[in-house]
């Protein structure tokens, strides 16, 4: 020894070197895919079918297999979970809100003639918005402006 005290390693080490090598692997194909396009080794028109394959064919191959693989009983901690969930609601609830005041705000600075005639908050995750819909339509409204997404505007 060189006179330099040499503790007991890191625990945060042996997780960050494994998030590293999951990342950087990842990171390198992206580059090598992209440099291959740059470079002209492979052809740019080849890019769409070489993305089909991978969202339509290779993702599901893998997530089924990781799926069927998947020790559920030992991953799923409610611990980890439910703050993750709380905070994504809450983020989801509040950027709802928030979109809908600067909207009104912007555009009401922007053209104070604009009149706000109806405004609907459909229940989210429920397939029937008939109510809403109709509640819309009574309004007559000249434009609409819209803060859900995904299977909520089903």
């Amino acid at each position: 020894m060189n006179g330099v005290h040499q503790g007991p390693p890191s625990r945060l080490r042996l997780p960050m070197l494994q998030v590293f090598n999951v990342v950087v692997p990842v990171f390198a194909i992206i580059a090598l895919g992209y440099a291959a396009v740059r470079l002209r080794l492979y052809p740019a028109e080849g890019v769409k079918g070489l993305v089909a394959f991978v969202n339509n064919f290779a993702t599901p191959c893998l997530l089924f297999e990781a799926m069927l693989t998947s020790d559920f009983g030992s991953t799923f901690n409610p611990a980890i979970i439910v703050p993750f969930y709380v905070g994504s609601l809450t983020s989801l609830t509040v950027g709802a809100f928030l979109a809908v005041k600067w909207f009104r705000e912007l555009l009401t600075a922007k053209r104070p003639d604009v009149e706000f005639v109806a405004e609907q908050w459909p229940a989210l995750g429920r397939i029937d918005a008939g109510a809403t819909v109709q509640a819309v339509a009574q309004a007559r409204p000249e434009a609409i402006y819209n803060v859900t997404f995904g299977p909520d505007l089903t």
